[in-house]
């Protein structure tokens, strides 16, 4: 059986793995200010061509060339043949065999391994990177052992992107405020169990295997059940600065950074 691929087909993928595909990357200018897709003459394959985007975005696979398979999706052959419609689109797709197919899946896998292992540097707020570092700092001074990369510098630096691209994960596509994930690791690093379970920043969207929720789900509801003190502490920037206002917390050991200069509240 021979199959049908969209060229360059990773550039309408929407960038998240961990959900269904609810939608993909058709912007307005393709259908006005593409040249080569300005160029298809006949309206259907132009629409058609759309369809073979979203229809192998949610399939992950290359589509079968069966006419089964194209009218099970809608394409009415009767008005114009699938041959005469692949003709048009020469520019924007090709044919694959089984054994090629299957290059085209594992070039992808391997595509979106080295795109979970990038960091995109200017994505990240100065907010989280900051956060990352104390983060880091904090816990090194309790778990020397098993941060020694913490004292490298280069190392350190790669720490800290990649602790604060987890935070910004958490809170643009699983949808916590930084707020929440200020207060629950501030929970966490107090916490006797999870104290040497949240050593590093990465791993907290680990899906764990005996429930299957995320890690930092787990220690959030953890820490919502536990959190049941009235006792608050209050905590500023040591250096009071002007338009810093001192926040206030159940944890004696928590640690938040000045909004003005960023450096480490302490308790008052």
């Amino acid at each position: 059986m021979k199959y049908i691929h969209v060229k360059s087909l990773s550039k309408y993928h929407p960038g998240y793995k961990d959900r269904t595909l609810q939608w993909a990357k058709i912007y307005f200018n393709m259908i006005q200010g593409d040249p080569d897709f300005e160029l298809i003459e006949n309206e259907i394959d132009k629409w058609r061509y759309i369809a073979m985007i979203l229809l192998e975005l949610k399939a992950k696979n290359p589509l079968p060339n069966i006419d089964r398979y194209w009218i099970s999706k809608g394409f009415n052959l009767a008005i114009r043949g699938v041959d005469d419609t692949f003709k048009a689109l020469s520019s924007f797709i090709v044919h694959v065999t089984e054994a090629e197919m299957l290059c085209y899946v594992d070039k992808d896998k391997e595509e979106d391994k080295d795109k979970d292992k990038e960091v995109d540097i200017k994505s990240l707020s100065k907010e989280y990177i900051t956060y990352a570092e104390v983060f880091y700092d904090y816990n090194y001074k309790h778990f020397p052992k098993h941060l020694k990369e913490w004292v490298i510098k280069s190392k350190a630096k790669q720490m800290i992107n990649e602790g604060a691209d987890e935070i910004r994960k958490l809170i643009e596509i699983d949808k916590y405020s930084f707020e929440d994930v200020k207060k629950v690791l501030h929970w966490a690093v107090n916490d006797d169990f999870w104290k040497p379970n949240v050593i590093r920043l990465t791993g907290l969207r680990n899906k764990s295997k005996r429930n299957g929720n995320m890690k930092f789900t787990n220690i959030a509801t953890k820490a919502l059940v536990d959190d049941i003190t009235n006792e608050e502490y209050t905590f500023e920037c040591p250096d009071k600065c002007k338009g810093d206002k001192s926040v206030k917390s159940k944890l004696p050991n928590f640690f938040s950074t000045c909004s003005v200069c960023g450096t480490p509240r302490v308790q008052i």
